[in-house]
């Protein structure tokens, strides 16, 4: 409806009789009939020649609205009335700011690629031409393109805000062409925004296929969404092989964001999700609901010595199962400062992905790590290991970061390492659940390995160890490397360990928490068996607060020990037992001048000119088993430390070392032994209700023969012990 009203002047009233007068004559004669331009245009030409610039009545707008075709709309244009003729539905306008307005389609309604593009999708013919032509079509017309069949295409390219859905994912399939001569991705976009993708498959038919290919390849663009989309059989060699790779997004940017929900990933040659940067970085990436099946479900491609390449990534809500393959489940590589000599040297500082988020997956039948995160600033919450990290020597989850939180984790223990956390920077894991469940364990193996963190807090976790000759609950050296040549280029130290509880119940021989390097230890418990020490500490930087107890489960037997072996903190403080059973060998280690081995040294020169690791030799203390040590150096080629492979079995503690080999010199460092308490030191012992200690020379090992006093407590008491000629005296 058309509405004209004349404004008289304010001190004037029209009557009912003016008002009629003035629809009979300017309007409708006698109010009957229509308003048409031949009506108006001679009674109102002033009025007509003033907001419409057309001479011709026939163009007027007020022309173009009425007749018989109704529905038109009239705007005002830049200098004259423009009108919308009738028919333009869905049509939304759009201003340009300094011209006139501008109409185009709403994107409201949809375009059949099937029917209006004319392509037919039987699974056969190629047919992608008249594929891309019709989705171009579609993303001019801001309609959404939808079909359904199997189309056999290749190098589709994705324009900006192009949106695309399949009608299901078992009805709508994009299908590479069978013996493609190219290695083009099926989809591809490039320096497009605002696109959408959504309900088809796309199948990547490498069982056709010679040539390497991705299912959707992705870069240089943003803002993007695919939802419930499933990459298969995408044919690898070399970086292809992706069902969905991603590199360089705008999102950062333009302070946007791009989502992967419920995208499902089959038998990729490499990997359902790859994330690489070139010139740009992947910033406002979410993953939500992935599920992957076969080989690698998220790979970060790193290059070393770059780092904040990947920035808030969120991966939620999702399964990996690897499907017994020998490969990373979900894969966030960084950690690499540079290449010497063919080998990593590590860190911290250099992370690709940072202020990222993984959370509540499941991992599951992968012969690498399930999980390996070499991330900075970012946390691991509520992922679920399981059957994975198999091949040694991987763990479940790898945590090699900066300022990197991991909790609420739980790890079916399988390999060498449940938790490896080696090199962690003010890291903090807690309240994870590690447990060994495999029946045949490596030989050696760790719940959480901390060697070479810094500043790490270890807490609250859950662990049992797997039934190895030698299990560890919690273990780390100072130093942590890969090889013998570089590694972890620093000393780890400054750990906090508190309220973990450890079950070293097995018939291996176990150790609740094993040390050599700064910490401070507090209210743990190790629930210790047959031939298990509950404290291996090999540091005089250890200390201690709160209540770490020692458990005593109650009926274990040894044919060689009969009870089980302890070893007590160096601490001067209470050691809380409970249980009801007997103990043979109390030991006591410090860092002092006698022993039977070798626990640690320490650097006095790193020399200069190694170009690989130098071999260490102990002089002195008569030892029947040499003593090993891993030696580390660093770019510039200097020996910067090492760790302790084997302790030794010495009459007494070597007193020196000298370094052969690896092209340098000037190298020099100091032992230090595994020796019992310093004269004067004490111990308190709060032992349970029918707790008895024993000495028994055979000890747990040929590093543990030495021996103390025997100690012989009653119960419900506390007794203070001191050391006194390296034996100890219970005081009366």
């Amino acid at each position: 409806m058309l509405a004209v009203g004349f404004c008289a002047a304010a001190s004037a009233q029209q009557t009912k009789s003016q008002l009629n007068s003035y629809n009979n004559t300017f309007i409708i004669s006698n109010g009957v009939g229509a308003i048409t331009a031949a009506t108006l245009h001679p009674l109102l030409g002033n009025m007509i020649n003033a907001s419409c610039t057309i001479a011709d009545a026939a163009n007027c707008p007020l022309s173009a609205m009425g007749g018989s075709t109704p529905g038109g709309l009239i705007y005002g244009g830049a200098s004259s009335w423009l009108a919308l003729p009738a028919g333009s539905a869905g049509q939304v306008l759009t201003s340009t700011g300094t011209s006139a307005p501008t109409w185009s389609p709403s994107g409201s309604s949809t375009y059949n690629i099937n029917t209006t593009g004319g392509v037919v999708c039987h699974g056969v013919t190629v047919v992608s031409a008249a594929f891309q032509t019709a989705i171009n079509a579609a993303a001019a017309a801001a309609e959404t393109a939808i079909w359904t069949g199997t189309c056999v295409v290749s190098n589709i390219s994705i324009p900006s805000n192009l949106t695309l859905y399949g009608s299901g994912q078992t009805t709508a399939k994009l299908l590479r062409p069978p013996s493609d001569a190219t290695s083009n991705p099926v989809l591809s976009a490039s320096s497009a925004t605002g696109f959408q993708l959504g309900d088809f498959t796309v199948d990547g038919n490498s069982g056709n296929e010679t040539n390497a290919s991705d299912d959707i390849f992705i870069t240089a663009s943003g803002q993007f969404i695919i939802r419930n989309v499933t990459v298969k059989n995408a044919k690898l060699s070399g970086t292809d092989g992706e069902g969905i790779h991603i590199i360089d997004t705008t999102d950062g940017v333009n302070n946007t964001a791009s989502l992967l929900n419920n995208v499902t990933g089959i038998g990729n040659g490499m990997d359902t999700i790859g994330l690489a940067y070139s010139a740009a970085t992947v910033n406002n990436l979410t993953i939500d609901g992935l599920y992957s099946h076969g080989g690698v479900g998220v790979f970060v491609s790193y290059t070393p010595g770059t780092k904040h390449t990947i920035q808030n990534l969120k991966l939620t809500n999702f399964t990996v199962d690897c499907a017994g393959a020998n490969v990373i489940g979900v894969e966030l590589a960084g950690y690499v400062q540079s290449i010497v000599g063919g080998q990593s040297l590590f860190s911290y500082l250099y992370n690709a992905v940072w202020k990222s988020s993984i959370s509540n997956g499941t991992i599951e039948n992968c012969g690498g790590y399930g999980l390996l995160a070499q991330i900075e600033d970012s946390s691991v919450v509520g992922v679920h290991t399981i059957n994975s990290g198999f091949t040694s020597p991987w763990a479940g989850i790898l945590l090699a970061g900066y300022q990197l939180t991991a909790t609420s984790n739980t790890v079916d223990w399988v390999g060498t390492y449940g938790i490896e956390a080696g090199g962690c920077v003010q890291c903090t894991i807690s309240n994870n659940v590690v447990f060994g469940t495999t029946a045949n364990p490596p030989a050696t193996s760790f719940g959480i390995h901390v060697g070479g963190a810094i500043d790490t807090i270890v807490s609250d976790n859950e662990i049992a160890p797997a039934n190895s000759s030698n299990s560890f609950g919690i273990q780390g050296a100072a130093y942590d490397g890969a090889d013998t040549t570089h590694g972890f280029d620093w000393q780890g130290g400054g750990l906090t360990i508190a309220n973990n509880r450890i079950s070293c119940i097995n018939s291996g021989a176990c150790v609740g928490i094993q040390l050599s390097m700064s910490a401070t230890l507090s209210n743990n418990n190790v629930l210790t068996a047959t031939r298990s020490l509950a404290y291996e500490l090999y540091s005089a930087a250890i200390s201690f607060s709160g209540k770490n107890t020692i458990g005593l489960a109650a009926g274990i037997s040894d044919s060689v020990a009969s009870a089980a072996t302890m070893q007590i903190p160096d601490d001067s403080q209470s050691v809380f037992v409970t249980g009801t059973t007997t103990v043979n060998n109390i030991l006591t280690y410090s860092q002092a001048a006698v022993g039977d081995g070798v626990a640690g040294f320490n650097m006095t020169a790193g020399g200069s000119g190694y170009t690989s690791a130098p071999t260490a030799t102990f002089t002195g203390g008569s030892c029947t088993i040499a003593p090993v040590a891993q030696m580390f150096i660093d770019a510039a080629g200097v020996v910067t430390g090492g760790q302790m492979s084997t302790f030794g079995t010495c009459t007494s503690t070597p007193t020196g070392m000298s370094f052969s080999g690896g092209g340098g010199t000037g190298a020099a460092a100091t032992p230090f032994g595994i020796s019992l308490l310093e004269e004067g030191k004490q111990i308190m012992i709060v032992p349970a209700s029918g707790f008895t200690l024993t000495q028994n020379a055979g000890g747990f090992g040929s590093v543990f023969n030495r021996s103390v006093a025997n100690l012989v407590t009653g119960a419900n008491s506390s007794y203070l012990y001191t050391n006194v000629n390296g034996n100890w005296t219970q005081n009366q």
